[in-house]
C-alpha cells in the first residue's frame, strides 16, 4: 500500500486498504480498523469532492457498527473532524444566522450551535465505555503525542480520550457561543487538592457550559487516576492539567496566590518524580510575572522573584536532568539571564528644557 501511494496509486491504495477494513471489521480488531479508516479518508481526499463532509458522514453512518473500543475511538475522532471543519469555515459560519431548530442532513447549513453540539456528544461518547480503563494503548499511537514522552502519563486509552475530550473543551472553539445562563467558575474549592476536588461539587444552572464540562470531565479523569498507584505520572499531569485551567477560567481576586500554593504543594508531594520538574517549571514562570511588577521599588516582595524562579529550576533540572520539565527550566533560564538594552525619549520637548531620557538594562554590569 505504501508503494502505491508512493506512485500515486491513490485509487489502487484506497482498494487495498478498504479489503483490509473490511478484514478488521469482521474480525473485531479495532486498532487495524482505525488506522484502515484513516488511511481511506487520506485517499478519498485525493480522489473526490467534499472528502471532509463526506468523511464525517460516513463516520456517522458506519461506527455504531464498528466493536469497542475501535467505537470509543471513532467518536473521538469524528469530534476532532467537525471541529477542523468548523475551523476551517468558522469565517462563512459567523455571518449565518443561527436557529435553534435540530440540525439537519448536510452540514453545510448548520451553524455554529449545531457544530458545537455535535462536537460535544462525540467527545461525551467516546469516554462512557467503561472497557477504556483496561484498553491497552499500544494500537492507538496515532492518537498520542511523543512531545513529553507521553505512554507514562496515557497509560489507558481512557486517559487518552479523555485528555483529548478536555483538550478541546479547554480550547476557543467550544467557547464560541454561550448558555444563557453560563457557568461562571469563582469557587476556591477548584484549587483543592486531588481528592477534595474530585469529590467537590460545582452547582450549575446550564450544563451546556463548556467551562462546566471541562471541570466536570477533569474530575472524573483525577477520580480514576487516584484509583491507580502504578501510574503516579498519570495523576501528577492530570492534576497539574487541571490546576492551569482553573487558574486560566476562574473569576478570583486571590487566584494567583491559590494557584501559586497549589503548585508548590503539587511539587512537594511528587518531588521523587520526573514529572514533578514540570510542575517546577510553571511555578517558576508565575515568578517570573510577579518579577515584572516589582518596578524598582526595594520594598516589593517580588523583587527577587528572578532569582528564586532560577533557583527552583536550577534544582529541578539537578533531580532530573533529562525531564522534559527540565528542558522547559533551561530554556527558561536562559531568558532570565538574557542581556538586554533599551532606552526611550519623550515624544515633545521644548526648546531649552532637558531631554528626558529612559534607560532600561538586565544582567549588565556597569
Amino acid at each position: 500500500i505504501d508503494s502505491l501511494e508512493s506512485k500515486g496509486l491513490y485509487t489502487s491504495a484506497l482498494e487495498e486498504i478498504r479489503s483490509l477494513k473490511k478484514l478488521a471489521l469482521s474480525a473485531g480488531a479495532s486498532g487495524h480498523l482505525i488506522k484502515a479508516v484513516t488511511f481511506e479518508n487520506r485517499y478519498l481526499t485525493q480522489l473526490e469532492e467534499d472528502a471532509a463532509i463526506k468523511a464525517l458522514v460516513r463516520a456517522e453512518d458506519e461506527m455504531e457498527s464498528y466493536p469497542e473500543p475501535a467505537r470509543s475511538v471513532m467518536h473521538s475522532l469524528t469530534a476532532q473532524w467537525y471541529t477542523i471543519y468548523l475551523q476551517s469555515h468558522l469565517w462563512e459560519l459567523r455571518g449565518r444566522t443561527e436557529f435553534a431548530g435540530p440540525a439537519g442532513p448536510d452540514i453545510r447549513t448548520w451553524g455554529i450551535r449545531h457544530f458545537l453540539d455535535r462536537i460535544y456528544l462525540h467527545y461525551s461518547q467516546s469516554v462512557t465505555w467503561e472497557g477504556l480503563k483496561t484498553a491497552d494503548v499500544k494500537d492507538y499511537l496515532l492518537l498520542l503525542t511523543d512531545e513529553q514522552g507521553t505512554d507514562e502519563l496515557r497509560p489507558t486509552l481512557y486517559d487518552i480520550l479523555m485528555h483529548r475530550a478536555v483538550d478541546y473543551l479547554s480550547g476557543t472553539e467550544s467557547y464560541l457561543t454561550k448558555p444563557v445562563y453560563d457557568f461562571v467558575l469563582n469557587d476556591p474549592k477548584a484549587f483543592s487538592p486531588a481528592t477534595a476536588f474530585a469529590a467537590s461539587t460545582f452547582p450549575v444552572t446550564d450544563s451546556f457550559s463548556s467551562t462546566w464540562q471541562a471541570l466536570n470531565w477533569y474530575q472524573q479523569l483525577i477520580a480514576f487516576r487516584l484509583q491507580d498507584a502504578s501510574h503516579v505520572a498519570a495523576l501528577l499531569d492530570a492534576d497539574l492539567k487541571r490546576l492551569r485551567f482553573v487558574y486560566d477560567n476562574i473569576l478570583l481576586d486571590a487566584k494567583d496566590s491559590l494557584y501559586q500554593s497549589s503548585l508548590q504543594q503539587l511539587s512537594i508531594k511528587f518531588n521523587s518524580n520526573p514529572e514533578s520538574s514540570l510542575v517546577d517549571y510553571y511555578i517558576a514562570q508565575q515568578l517570573i510575572q510577579q518579577a515584572a511588577q516589582w518596578e524598582n521599588n526595594p520594598g516589593s516582595p517580588h523583587r527577587l522573584a528572578y532569582n528564586k524562579a532560577i533557583e527552583i529550576c536550577t534544582k529541578a533540572i539537578e533531580r532530573f536532568p533529562d525531564a522534559y520539565g527540565s528542558k522547559l527550566c533551561r530554556t527558561l533560564i536562559q531568558q532570565i539571564e538574557q542581556k538586554s538594552v533599551s532606552a526611550a525619549v519623550e515624544s515633545i520637548n521644548l526648546p531649552g528644557e532637558e531631554l528626558l531620557a529612559k534607560l532600561e538594562y538586565r544582567n549588565i554590569s556597569s
